[in-house]
């Protein structure tokens, strides 16, 4: 788990506890075949080793999650809703930032907006630099 500081624009502050996802193998999984509660309860931090233009699919995800893409410099690129793809269906489309990211924070939908997290908020967390492959 990791400590998430969220600062909004008024000055006032927010903090999580996420699960961190900073190598490939817990990227990867991120909330695939998890119960709808645990993608509510636990939000999920993406550390990446350098800032680029990730993509996020909902793949075996059961319920809909709130993602919000970080700048190196703490600031938020954009907040998606990413929805479970429908049964059956051929639209499977791929969520990511406008500009390269080195992080990305998953949560239930709403929390953000909940927060009053716009895209003036910072996000900031503590991570050993030598921890992320």
């Amino acid at each position: 788990m990791v400590e998430v500081s969220i600062g909004l624009s008024d000055g006032s502050q927010h903090t999580l506890n996420a699960r961190l996802a900073d190598n490939n193998a817990t990227r990867a999984a991120g909330f695939q075949r998890v119960c709808a509660s645990t993608i509510a309860d636990t939000p999920i931090l993406f550390v990446f080793p350098r800032a680029f233009k990730p993509q996020f699919h909902m793949h075996n995800v059961v319920a809909p999650i709130d993602i919000a893409f970080i700048h190196e410099s703490g600031a938020i690129d954009s907040i998606q809703a990413m929805q479970p793809y429908v049964l059956g269906s051929r639209n499977k489309p791929l969520y990511g930032p406008n500009k390269p990211v080195i992080a990305a924070l998953e949560v239930r939908p709403g929390l953000f907006s909940d927060l009053r997290v716009d895209l003036g908020a910072v996000i900031q967390w503590q991570v050993p630099a030598a921890s992320v492959e």
